[in-house]
């Protein structure tokens, strides 16, 4: 304790090295700060930029008059039987997506 003491009572000031150290650390820090805001700015961007095409695929997938291909889908319970409903569908598809709709 008493060696601490005297140490905080010094008037010695820092050494030119520990003073480039410290900055050296700094710019690291802020070298790594920037490089991080660049990557996440990137990101943000192909993120946009993937979520407005896939806006404008929806879009035409929901509007298109165009005649799709004919299906059906069969309502059953646990079991299925033969008498369970069977539903006329139009299967649409448009950029990889695919939707249906009753007829």
């Amino acid at each position: 304790m008493r060696k601490l003491m005297n140490r905080l009572r010094s008037r010695a000031g820092e050494s030119f090295a520990e003073v480039l150290v410290a900055l050296l650390i700094v710019a690291l820090a802020a070298l790594l700060l920037a490089g991080m805001y660049s990557a996440s700015s990137a990101l943000d961007k192909n993120a946009m930029e993937s979520d407005k095409k896939l806006y404008e695929a929806v879009t035409k997938l929901e509007t298109t008059t165009e005649p799709g291909t004919t299906g059906h889908v069969t309502i059953s319970g646990e079991a299925p039987t033969a008498s369970d409903p069977t539903i006329p569908i139009e299967i649409y598809t448009e950029d990889g997506l695919t939707a249906y709709q009753g007829r």
